[in-house]
């Protein structure tokens, strides 16, 4: 068994399996590595597919000058045939395929042999996927390297899973630390709270490609209602406000009060579609408060770094905000 496990280390010096075998980066580099052992195909990949974004986590490449993170589109790719059950997750020999040959990824990289296997979570949702290819068709796969990469496929998926799992955790974790970064007045975080959790989301959200958005808002009365009718009306704003965004996010969005007129959410493991539904509600309730306000949304790209998504969100809100001055 250990002979086994040190197959798939990703150096030649033994592993600390107890440590080191439990994240999902180290178990793909490992079986990237073992896969190319095997079957020298000119690149192997672990992916996510999230949307019709297909993220190319980690990447053994020989052939085709692709790097890890590298975004593709997910319908293009032979992967998302295979899954559809439309292709078999072996083909050495892609000219001859009915279903592969005429796949849009064929224009992009040239592929003679192809190898997909389904990362699925314990629920059944997709992940992504185990996969390897080749400029030129290979010699027909055996079955015993077939059996191989399929046992590849299954300890990968459980120790993603495992990972998911400790991230979820760690959520809960983060969520009584940010008690401690409290904007006293409106009970949501304050400046502090939400750069440490930008920063600690960051390092969570990098491994696994999990999807994430950003949303800034500005209140658009606050000053004028300070002028004209005191601060303490400007306060009930502001608590007006927090209360209207709480009660518009879920329970794992984060929330933060980021300047004297300006909140900000972070919702992690949040489609595009889930973070348009998030922006709705946040206006809906901001309606129904008879609070004008400015929203800004963003969602986080793979190759680039959380904070870029804020930023990008709050240069939407500040356009919004001077198309409503305009109109």
């Amino acid at each position: 068994m250990n002979q086994s496990l040190n197959q798939f280390a990703p150096s030649s010096e033994p592993i600390d399996e107890a440590a080191s075998s439990r994240t999902f980066t180290h178990a793909a580099n490992a079986v990237l590595r073992y896969l190319r052992q095997q079957c020298d195909l000119g690149m192997w990949s672990v992916s996510r597919a999230e949307g019709n974004d297909w993220i190319l986590l980690k990447v053994d490449d020989r052939a085709y000058n692709v790097s890890d993170n590298t975004i593709l589109k997910w319908e293009d790719s032979f992967c998302s045939r295979m899954v559809r059950g439309e292709g078999p997750m072996f083909d050495h020999d892609v000219k001859a395929s009915a279903t592969y040959c005429d796949a849009p990824i064929g224009r992009q990289l040239k592929i003679g042999a192809y190898i997909g296997i389904p990362l699925r979570l314990p629920d059944g949702t997709l992940f992504g996927t185990l996969c390897g290819i080749d400029p030129e068709p290979h010699p027909a796969f055996s079955e015993t390297f077939k059996a191989s990469i399929m046992l590849a496929s299954v300890l990968l998926s459980l120790i993603l899973s495992q990972e998911i799992r400790e991230f979820k955790a760690s959520h809960k974790l983060r969520e009584a630390i940010a008690e401690s970064h409290l904007d006293a007045l409106t009970g949501v975080a304050n400046r502090r709270g939400w750069e440490s959790r930008v920063a600690e989301e960051e390092f969570q959200l990098q491994p696994l490609a999990e999807p994430a958005c950003a949303v800034v808002i500005d209140l658009d009365e606050l000053k004028e209602i300070n002028d004209t009718q005191g601060h303490s009306a400007g306060d009930d704003l502001l608590r007006a406000a927090a209360d209207a965004l709480k009660a518009s996010l879920r329970t794992s969005d984060f929330v933060a009060r980021i300047g004297g007129d300006e909140f900000a959410v972070l919702a992690v493991s949040c489609t595009r579609d889930q973070a348009q539904g998030l922006v709705d509600r946040i206006r809906d309730s901001f309606s129904q408060h008879k609070i004008a306000a400015s929203v800004g949304m963003a969602m986080r790209r793979q190759d680039r770094p959380l904070k870029e998504a804020f930023h990008l969100a709050d240069q939407r809100m500040l356009e919004e905000k001077r198309q409503r001055k305009s109109s």
